[in-house]
């Protein structure tokens, strides 16, 4: 090979590389790992829309439904309730969001919006997690919760304040609310669970006689 071919060749594969160089996909762009944020009609009564950063995510949700885990940006984030089908504001609320973290967002009685992260950790095996928060505008004083007819499993909640998660017994059939430091019942309320779940149980209610609870599976 005499000089001037090899200066062609040794050309010709200096333009290779720079075009392999050019046109290689950058596909280093950093991954996002979202939040997500699930609502629920935690009230006693009424039809709700739910909205994230003012995008319907839920239509006409009534007392108990959940809608959701929707998927959003690691940033604060706006949750809103309307009345359902209108453009009448109940309640809003600034969530602010962690990577990876799921959370969960109440509109209760009075037009209150709690906001709490949930933790999805399986339970430890033959066990059910439970949490609780006393959405109720009736109940204005600390509440306990415990299984009906056995021990207390938290004592002394206030208001509108959701509690860390309880490790129990799957069997338990119903769950009861009391003034603190009370042993009679204000309200019981049959459950359902099953090992290896991951539940809310919220109560709602005006007055002493509108008083319910729902059990809200997590996982």
């Amino acid at each position: 090979m005499n000089l001037k071919t090899l200066g062609l060749f040794v050309g010709y594969c200096f333009l290779i590389i720079c075009f392999s160089a050019c046109t290689k996909t950058n596909d280093s762009s950093p991954q996002i790992t979202y939040s997500n944020i699930a609502g629920i009609n935690a009230t006693e009564s009424g039809l709700f829309d739910f909205y994230i950063n003012n995008s319907r995510a839920g239509n006409g949700l009534n007392p108990g439904d959940v809608v959701g885990y929707f998927s959003v940006l690691p940033t604060t984030n706006t949750v809103t309730f309307n009345v359902a089908s209108t453009s009448s504001y109940v309640a809003t609320s600034n969530l602010d969001c962690t990577a990876g973290s799921f959370y969960s967002a109440f509109l209760g009685d009075g037009g209150s919006i709690v906001t709490a992260e949930d933790d999805r950790t399986a339970p430890q095996t033959g066990k059910a997690r439970i949490r609780f928060v006393n959405m109720s505008t009736y109940l204005t004083g600390p509440i306990d919760f415990g299984a009906t007819g056995g021990s207390k499993i938290i004592t002394g909640i206030p208001p509108k304040s959701p509690t860390i998660y309880f490790e129990v017994d799957p069997a338990m059939t119903s769950i009861s609310g009391y003034n603190a430091g009370t042993s009679t019942p204000l309200f019981s309320i049959p459950v359902s669970m099953q090992a290896g779940n991951v539940y809310v149980f919220y109560v709602a209610g005006t007055t002493n006689g509108t008083l319910t609870g729902k059990l809200l599976k997590q996982l």
